[in-house]
């Protein structure tokens, strides 16, 4: 989830201890409690795993810095196209095809490529798409086109300290995960 909130339009709000993986028990109304359901354990943070998420949210923050379309100030349509082919937001299924409006009302549907473009202050196009696997099991991702790019893998949320790493027109993506993956063209 921290994925997804992170390539969100908008602010990420994160609860003080989300960083390191605190819970209220599922209490949404917290504050009216002087208990474990509402304190800080600050002992969590120093665990394998807690250092491990904040290591991931670390990253996950630097990756919307890094990326200035993760943090566009306006909604986008998929009306504005910074290069041929390629619009501000696009959305695809696993196999690389594009999402019809039939398919926003599957409610089968487990999986999603959600791909953005901006044109870059130095005239170059970047992309980062975010892949979604709500499934149970894993699914490979087809790369929608153009299919002669290599792309990043920059972060996935099953493997979350896998360095960057290239790939070809597919990914393997493990259930209830997802990846962020860029790539840059020059314009023609």
């Amino acid at each position: 989830m921290l994925t997804t909130l992170f390539a969100s339009l908008g602010t990420p709000m994160l609860v003080a201890g989300d960083e390191f993986g605190r819970t209220q028990g599922g209490n949404n109304n917290a504050y009216c409690q002087d208990n474990e359901i509402s304190w800080l354990d600050w002992t969590q943070a120093k665990t394998p795993e807690g250092e491990a998420l904040i290591d991931f949210t670390a990253r996950l923050a630097a990756l919307r810095r890094d990326y200035p379309m993760l943090r566009a100030g306006n909604f986008l349509y998929g009306e504005d196209t910074p290069a041929e082919g390629l619009k501000d937001i696009e959305w695809w299924d696993e196999r690389g095809v594009q999402l019809s409006p039939e398919d926003w009302e599957n409610t089968n549907g487990r999986a999603l490529t959600m791909r953005r473009a901006a044109l870059c202050e130095d005239g170059r196009i970047q992309v980062v798409s975010l892949l979604l696997n709500a499934s149970e099991g894993p699914l490979t991702f087809t790369m929608p086109p153009p299919s002669e790019v290599e792309r990043m893998v920059l972060i996935d949320s099953a493997k979350p300290e896998q360095p960057p790493m290239p790939i070809t027109d597919s990914y393997d993506l493990a259930p209830q995960g997802a990846a962020l993956l860029s790539w840059t063209m020059d314009p023609a």
